[in-house]
């Protein structure tokens, strides 16, 4: 098994964004996961986590939320980047939903077969996305969505 990474630069609702696909291109088809940072957006841990899942055969999207170049480096700037997506649900909603059709267009994913991990401003728009509130909320992968609050913010 040959885990790379790539990155995809791509036009998405609001601008450019760089999310980053990582998996084995070469072992056929695999569950597809989105994994959605914490409030400082894309990082190297984020990567390296999505490295971690790919070795146990899953392809993975490591979704930029906030656009290219656009990264946290404390708590503030984390919370005023997030607080530019969260306080827009249709921005948040067309953001997840560009991400979750990014991974189904992927090389290899199973489309039948795909889950979201993610934390903090993710978490809160997957895990109400069913239910009453969905109009407004993004749907995330049905199969399954993890969605723990432990991210480190030094990492």
């Amino acid at each position: 098994m040959a885990i790379s990474r790539q990155v995809i630069i791509h036009e998405g609702p609001g601008g450019s964004f760089e999310s980053m696909w990582v998996g084995d291109a070469e072992g056929g088809t695999k569950p597809g996961i989105l994994l959605f940072p914490n409030i400082l957006g894309t990082k190297e841990w984020d990567f390296a986590k999505a490295e971690e899942l790919a070795a146990l055969g899953y392809t993975v999207l490591v979704a930029d939320l906030y656009g290219q170049g656009k990264r946290g480096t404390d708590m503030e700037s984390g919370m005023l980047l997030m607080a530019e997506i969260n306080n827009d649900r249709t921005v948040m909603r067309t953001r997840l939903l560009d991400a979750l059709a990014m991974l189904k267009g992927l090389p290899a994913v199973d489309t039948a077969r795909l889950a979201a991990i993610g934390f903090a401003l993710a978490a809160s728009a997957c895990s109400t996305s069913r239910g009453p509130a969905r109009t407004s909320r993004a749907p995330c992968p049905s199969t399954a969505s993890v969605m723990p609050h432990l991210s480190p913010m030094r990492r």
